[in-house]
């Protein structure tokens, strides 16, 4: 904490704070909770990078040391879901719906994966999701990028996403473009 409150004054001037990310912070739940709390204690805002698959026994005790909630949607059908991800979306979808109720602001982060979750039917049923919970306050539309190619290989490790070619700037906007019409701050690039 203390190297976190080195940049509080940044933190101040920026309206930011510390993002609790990597992995699922939830997973980590009693010590994400006296981080998040500590940071508090000394002036710190707070959120986490989440992408939901947690217990909510685990979530629901950190949410009171949080402001902001950014939440990672991969896939709104559950059996694509679980294809790509090797989990059912059902569990996530549920604590999204209740994190919703606890009155936190939630960024709805989607990742999007040419020829995995890039479809109009997708973007249209993350938009409506998005659209329909009265605390989120963005849609953010991450591109998919090739950066993490070369991490995988010092790994030796394959790449599942290996030959993926990113989405061009002007397919992105056409893609937005088809769910604008959602009373919703959608953001490129999060």
């Amino acid at each position: 904490m203390d190297e976190v409150v080195r940049d509080k004054e940044f933190y101040i001037n920026s309206n930011g704070g510390v993002t609790f990310s990597g992995g699922e912070p939830f997973f980590q739940a009693e010590f994400l909770k006296e981080l998040a709390k500590e940071a508090h204690k000394r002036g710190v805002d707070t959120a986490v990078e989440t992408c939901g698959f947690a217990k909510w026994e685990k979530i629901l005790p950190v949410l009171s040391h949080l402001d902001l909630i950014l939440f990672d949607i991969k896939h709104m059908d559950s059996a694509i879901h679980e294809k790509l991800t090797g989990v059912q979306n059902s569990l996530i979808l549920d604590n999204l719906h209740k994190i919703n109720e606890m009155n936190i602001p939630i960024r709805i982060r989607l990742p999007l994966i040419p020829g995995h979750n890039d479809s109009l039917e997708n973007l249209d049923q993350t938009a409506s999701l998005a659209a329909s919970l009265r605390n989120v306050i963005a849609l953010d539309i991450l591109p998919y990028h090739r950066l993490g190619e070369h991490k995988w290989s010092q790994l030796d490790r394959k790449y599942a996403l290996n030959g993926v070619i990113p989405h061009t700037k002007e397919h992105l906007q056409e893609l937005i473009d088809t769910i604008r019409a959602y009373p919703l701050t959608i953001t490129l690039g999060g």
